[in-house]
């Protein structure tokens, strides 16, 4: 279920919202603008979470045996 979320912007972030809402959506809204802004954001936590993982593996020296290129040549 959705939940209203109730934001007081100054003006100054409202006249962005509203330049750039077109940008996700020919006729966008507000709302959809803010969606997509937040999906990105998560999608870019995702990323983070992976590459700190990653780099973690690499601190503790956890490495595949196969080459990179051993593993993209497996298709």
């Amino acid at each position: 279920m959705a939940e209203i979320i109730h934001l007081d912007l100054p003006e100054k972030l409202k006249r962005h919202i509203d330049t750039h809402a077109g940008d996700v959506d020919p006729g966008g809204t507000r709302e959809d603008y803010i969606r997509a802004l937040i999906q990105r954001d998560m999608e870019d936590w995702q990323l983070v979470g992976g590459l700190t993982q990653s780099l973690g593996e690499a601190r503790a020296r956890q490495f595949a045996k196969e080459s990179i290129l051993d593993i993209l040549n497996e298709d």
